[in-house]
């Protein structure tokens, strides 16, 4: 889901020959409420829904709500801005029922990453 992700994005890329191919660094199926030690602008969630949750190198662009990011952050909320995006890289959180994408966070400049790690608990 997350290569089929960005390779639609790839017609929206303002310059096409700088398109970066995905290539998935990591994967994670735990629950909505763990799912923000994996990335820091992955909102708090108290849900033991599972997510997946992908990392991955990429046309980020972030150029669609979802449910869990805004396409166009608050101005004047600094943790949106560094999480809204282009970036060359970034985090996808995928629901597992639906298989919907519930967030995308393009990688930039003051972006908030904690160093991912597994996830505590069953």
């Amino acid at each position: 889901m997350t290569r089929d992700y960005l390779a639609r994005q790839q017609s929206q890329i303002a310059a096409p020959e700088l398109h970066i191919p995905a290539e998935i660094t990591g994967v994670w199926a735990i629950t909505a409420a763990q799912a923000r030690t994996l990335d820091g602008c992955i909102p708090a969630e108290a849900s033991d829904q599972i997510v997946w949750v992908t990392k991955s190198v990429g046309d980020y662009l972030n150029l669609t709500d979802h449910p869990w990011s805004s396409a166009e952050p608050q101005a004047t909320d600094p943790l949106a801005l560094a999480c809204g995006g282009p970036g060359p890289a970034g985090t996808l959180v995928i629901d597992d029922a639906t298989g919907q994408i519930l967030g995308v966070y393009p990688t930039q400049a003051g972006y908030p990453h904690p160093t991912p790690q597994e996830p505590s608990g069953p």
